[in-house]
């Protein structure tokens, strides 16, 4: 994705430069060199509430919501959650913006105008990803979404459940490879008695590791992987009858790689 490709080039520049100017000479004062640090990712509902708050690992599940979008700005910096409260699969209204959903059922993506949509849909969820190309550059965004109707929390199973499905992964890897929208594959085994969720998302010879804590019905935890830099705040829900399906997303601290994903239990 261009706008998190870019924004690690950008974090990069930035270091480079303070690291040259660090080596200033003839005696005089380095030039200030601009800052590579990043504004935290706000979390917002969409329904107008502007409660802002800080994403964390430890943020407790709110069994009401039905998904969540990450949207992500052009330059990459002042990334936006924000929480969904319409469990209609077939399409995500965020900000004015209609991701249209239904349009697509291929994770391997569909252009539609200047737009590009990368996303399926399960009996219960959808998640994918939506780039909006607009004739302002200022105005492009690309949005991260899961989405769906959610097991009710008295609904919840016990015992453990192994999943199975598919993902998203985005971002430039530590070597510079530059994963673009890259389509993989999710495995994950929930333990409902002790609450834990561990699994591993894969695409492009990149494997990411998660670990997440179960609350009502959803998930918390990180995601990490040797091929990227730090480690990403992940979160989902599982959605149908006794948890069927489950779906997500996660984005890294300073936004340089993120994805989304689903499965099915089996």
């Amino acid at each position: 994705m261009k706008n998190l490709a870019k924004l690690s080039l950008t974090v990069l520049a930035s270091a480079l430069l303070v690291a040259c100017g660090s080596g200033g000479s003839n005696g005089g004062s380095p030039a200030t060199q601009p800052s590579a640090t990043n504004t935290p990712i706000n979390n917002t509902a969409t329904n107008n509430t502007a409660t802002a708050t800080n994403s964390s690992s430890t943020t407790k599940v709110d069994s009401a919501a039905t998904g969540a979008v990450y949207i992500i700005p052009d330059d990459g910096y002042a990334v936006d959650k924000k929480v969904l409260t319409n469990s209609t699969i077939s399409s995500i209204t965020v900000d004015g913006i209609a991701i249209p959903v239904s349009q697509s059922n291929s994770l391997m993506g569909r252009r539609i105008g200047e737009n590009e949509l990368y996303t399926t849909t399960y009996s219960n969820m959808s998640f994918g990803a939506y780039e909006v190309d607009d004739r302002n550059d200022a105005n492009d965004k690309t949005y991260f979404f899961y989405n769906g109707t959610p097991t009710a929390v008295a609904d919840m199973p016990s015992g453990t459940a192994t999943y199975k499905g598919e993902a998203l992964l985005d971002g430039d890897t530590v070597r510079g490879r530059d994963i673009d929208y890259a389509v993989g594959t999710s495995e994950f085994t929930a333990n409902f008695g002790s609450k834990t969720l561990t699994g591993t998302v894969s695409a492009a010879g990149v494997n990411v590791a998660v670990n997440a804590n179960i609350d009502s019905n959803g998930f918390t935890g990180t995601a990490s992987s040797t091929d990227y830099r730090g480690s990403a705040n992940v979160e989902g829900k599982f959605y149908g009858a006794k948890a069927q399906e489950m779906g997500g997303m996660f984005m890294q601290n300073n936004r340089e790689w993120g994805g989304a994903f689903g499965a099915k239990k089996q």
